[in-house]
C-alpha cells in the first residue's frame, strides 16, 4: 500500500474487512447451493426489513457516490436535481406504491420467468423470456463496467498501482464472495455493510459540520474552487455555470423536470428487482420500499459532507488555476494521446522514471506533492471532479478514520456489485440454461453454471470498463441508452392487455441494439447537441425506436392467449387497458380493484414529494442553511404522514386475497 497515505492500522481494518466477507461467503455456501430458489430469492423467507435495507445498498455503490459527489461539488445542494436521472432513484415511489406488489403477485422467482407468466409458456413467451435475458444481461454488463471505472480511479489515488489493476483487485474479491453466498449473502452481507457505511456516515458529516466555515464563507470559497457563482442554492435554476466537459447539465430546471418524467416511466416497468419476488406479501413489499427510500436518505447528507470538504481540500490543494493550466499542458505536450487517468496514474506512480524535464514543470506548477495532485485535474485543465471522493480521502480525512471511510465505500461498491450479478445468474441459469439448453440439470450442475456464468459476465464487464472516458460516460450510456431501450417493452406489458411477447422482444432487441449502435458510432456523429443535450437526443432516438418496434411486433402477430391474459390479470389486478378482463370479475371485486388502484395513483405525486424533501432537507443541515433545512423536514413529515395514514394503513387493514405464492 501507498504507506504515505494508508498506515497499518488502515492496512489491518481493510484486511480484516475483506477476511471477514469471504468467510461469511463460504459459510453462506450451504444454504445457497440448496437449489435456485435458494440462491436467487432466499427461498422467500427472509423478514421485510432485512429486503429493505439490502435494497439500500443495492444502490450506495462507490461509482454512483463519485458520479454523485462531483454534481454536489460542482452545483452545492442542487446537483440532487441532475441526479433525478437516476441516482436519486425516484422510481422507487412507483415501485413502492404499485408495480412491486404486481410483480410479486406473479410467483416467479426471476423478471424473465415473469415473461411466461404474462404472455404463456408458448413463442411468443419465450420470445420474451429470452430478450429480457439478453437485456438483463448487457445492463448488468455496463454496471460492471461503471463499477470498474470509479473503482480504478478511487482505489488508484491510495494504491501504487494503475486503475486497471486496482478495479481487477476489488471486483476479484467481490466476485468470490458473491458466487458462493447468492441471495443469503447478497442480504446478510449487506447488513453488515450498511452498518459500516452508517458509522462511517455519522464520523464525515461530523467532521464537515465541525470543521468547514459557514455557509457565506464556504459559498466564496466553492465559487472559487468551481467557478459557480450559485454554489449553494437550494432550489435547480434555469441555467447553471458549469465547467468543460458538463456543459449540457447547464439547463438544471428543465433537464430535473424531464428525469422526472423519464423516472415515472421507467418505473411503471419496474418492480421486477429479486427483493420484491422474495418479498412475502402485498405489505411487505410496500414496507420494505418505504424502508428503502427512507434510510437511503442518509446517503445524501453523507455525500454532501464529502463534496464540502472537497471544495475546502482543493480550494487548499490547488489554489492557483493558472498553474493547474499550467502543469495539464505540460503533460498534454508529453502525452497529447491516450487516457488521461492512466496516463496520470502512471506518471504519479513512476515518477522516479517520468521525463525529468516534466516532472520538474509539474513540481514547480503544483509543488512537492505533485504525483497526487496532478490526479486531481482533467486534461481540460480543470479539477476533475470525479477525483474529489479520494481528494477528501487524502487531505481531509485523519488517518484511522480514513480507513474505516475507504471501507464504507469498498462495502457500497462490493454490495451493489453482488446485486447485479445475482440477478444476471439468474436470469442466464433460470431463464436460458434451464429452459433451452439442460432443462433436467441436477441442482449441483445449475450452481456451477451460475458461477461460470459469473466469471464471464465480470470478465466482459471489466473489458468494457475501459472504453469509457469516464464514470459520467457509463452512467449515461447506462440510464439514458440501455435504460431507454427498456422503458416502453417493461412498461407495456402491464397496462396494455393486446401487447404481446413478440412485441416485448421485438421492442427490447431494437431498443439493446440502438443503444449499442449510438454507442459504437457516438464517437463518428456531428455535435448536434446545441438545442437538446446528447443524453436526451440518446434517450429519444433509442425508446422512440424501441417502442415502434414494440408495437409493430404486436400488431403484426397474434394476440396472447385469452385464458393467459384472465389468469394475469385476476393475480396481478393492475390498472390500464383490461376492461374484458376486469368484466368477468364479481363487480364487489372490480370495485375493490379500482379503489386500491386509485389510493396507488393519488399517492404518487405525494410519495415523491416525501423522497425529494428527505433527501434535500439534511443535505441543507450540512450547508447550515438552517431556515431552508427546516422547511424541507417539514414538508416530508407531512407527506409521511399522508402516505401512511392514507395509503399504507388501509392496505394494512384490508383483509387480504388468498396467498398465491
Amino acid at each position: 500500500m501507498a504507506g504515505a497515505y494508508l498506515n497499518a492500522l488502515d492496512g489491518v481494518v481493510i484486511a480484516l474487512y475483506l477476511g471477514v466477507l469471504l468467510i461469511l461467503g463460504v459459510y453462506l455456501q450451504g444454504r445457497a447451493s440448496a437449489g435456485l430458489r435458494h440462491y436467487l430469492v432466499g427461498d422467500r423467507s427472509m423478514p421485510w426489513w432485512m429486503l429493505g435495507v439490502s435494497g439500500v445498498m443495492d444502490f450506495w455503490d462507490l461509482a454512483g457516490s463519485m458520479v454523485i459527489v462531483s454534481f454536489l461539488f460542482l452545483l452545492g445542494p442542487q446537483g440532487l436535481f441532475v441526479e433525478f436521472r437516476g441516482g436519486a432513484v425516484l422510481v422507487l415511489a412507483v415501485t413502492m406504491l404499485w408495480t412491486g406488489k404486481w410483480r410479486r403477485r406473479s410467483g416467479c422467482i426471476t423478471s424473465a420467468e415473469w415473461m411466461l407468466f404474462r404472455f404463456g409458456d408458448n413463442r411468443a413467451g419465450r420470445a420474451a423470456q429470452l430478450a429480457r435475458v439478453v437485456a438483463g444481461i448487457a445492463i448488468t454488463t455496463g454496471l460492471i463496467a461503471y463499477l470498474a471505472k470509479s473503482a480504478g480511479l478511487f482505489l488508484s489515488m491510495f494504491l501504487p498501482l494503475t486503475p486497471a489493476q486496482c478495479a481487477m483487485l476489488l471486483i476479484g474479491t467481490a466476485t468470490i464472495y458473491s458466487m458462493f453466498s447468492g441471495f443469503y449473502g447478497v442480504v446478510i452481507i449487506h447488513a453488515l455493510q450498511f452498518l459500516i457505511v452508517l458509522i462511517a456516515a455519522a464520523a464525515i458529516i461530523y467532521l464537515c459540520v465541525s470543521q468547514t466555515p459557514d455557509f457565506a464563507a464556504l459559498q466564496d470559497v466553492a465559487a472559487q474552487v468551481t467557478g459557480n457563482p450559485d454554489w449553494g442554492a437550494t432550489l435547480p435554476a434555469v441555467r447553471v455555470a458549469m465547467p468543460a466537459g458538463y456543459e449540457a447539465y447547464e439547463p438544471l430546471l428543465l433537464l430535473a423536470g424531464l428525469y422526472l418524467l423519464r423516472n415515472v416511466l421507467f418505473g411503471m416497468g419496474a418492480g421486477d428487482d429479486p427483493k420484491y419476488f422474495a418479498a412475502k406479501s402485498d405489505v411487505d413489499c410496500a414496507k420494505l420500499s418505504l424502508l428503502w427510500i427512507t434510510l437511503i436518505a442518509v446517503r445524501w447528507p453523507t455525500m454532501m459532507a464529502i463534496a464540502v470538504l472537497g471544495v475546502v481540500a482543493v480550494g487548499a490543494a490547488l489554489p492557483d488555476p493558472a498553474a493547474v493550466r499550467e502543469a495539464v499542458a505540460a503533460v498534454n505536450a508529453a502525452y497529447p494521446d491516450g487516457d488521461w487517468d492512466q496516463i496520470t496514474a502512471r506518471i504519479a506512480a513512476s515518477r522516479a522514471t517520468a521525463p525529468t524535464e516534466l516532472t520538474n514543470d509539474l513540481r514547480q506548477a503544483l509543488g512537492d506533492d505533485w504525483p497526487t495532485r496532478l490526479q486531481l485535474t482533467t486534461r481540460q485543465g480543470t479539477v476533475n471532479p470525479e477525483r474529489v471522493v479520494p481528494a477528501v480521502l487524502l487531505y481531509a480525512i485523519p488517518p484511522g478514520l480514513r480507513s474505516l471511510v475507504i471501507v464504507s465505500l469498498m462495502a457500497a461498491a462490493m454490495a451493489g456489485f453482488g446485486a447485479w450479478i445475482n440477478q444476471a445468474a439468474g436470469l442466464f441459469t433460470n431463464d436460458f440454461y434451464l429452459k433451452h439448453v439442460r432443462p433436467a440439470a441436477p441442482v449441483r450442475e445449475q450452481i456451477n453454471v451460475t458461477w461460470a456464468f459469473i466469471l464471464a459476465i465480470v470478465t466482459a464487464g471489466l473489458t468494457f470498463a475501459y472504453s469509457a472516458t469516464n464514470i459520467n460516460d457509463i452512467w449515461s450510456w447506462i440510464i439514458m441508452g440501455l435504460g431507454g431501450g427498456m422503458i416502453f417493452p417493461q412498461m407495456l406489458p402491464l397496462y396494455w392487455r393486446r401487447f404481446n411477447g413478440f412485441g416485448y422482444a421485438a421492442g427490447m432487441i431494437a431498443g439493446l441494439t440502438a443503444a449499442l449502435a449510438q454507442r459504437t458510432a457516438a464517437s463518428m456523429l456531428p455535435p448536434v447537441y446545441e438545442v437538446l443535450n446528447e443524453e436526451w437526443c440518446m434517450l429519444l432516438v433509442i425508446s422512440v425506436v424501441s417502442l415502434i418496434a414494440a408495437v409493430t411486433g404486436s400488431c403484426l402477430t397474434s394476440p396472447t392467449p385469452a385464458a393467459v391474459l384472465q389468469d394475469f390479470f385476476n393475480r396481478t389486478r393492475p390498472f390500464g387497458w383490461w376492461r374484458r378482463e376486469r368484466e368477468f370479475l364479481p363487480r364487489a371485486q372490480q370495485a375493490a380493484i379500482n379503489a386500491e388502484n386509485l389510493r396507488d395513483l393519488l399517492a404518487l405525486p405525494v410519495a415523491l414529494t416525501y423522497q425529494v424533501a428527505i433527501f434535500l432537507a439534511p443535505m441543507l443541515l450540512v450547508v447550515q442553511k438552517w431556515t431552508h433545512a427546516g422547511v424541507c423536514f417539514a414538508v416530508a413529515l407531512a407527506a409521511f404522514a399522508i402516505l401512511y395514514y392514507a395509503w399504507l394503513a388501509p392496505m394494512e387493514q384490508t383483509t387480504p386475497q388468498e396467498d398465491l405464492l
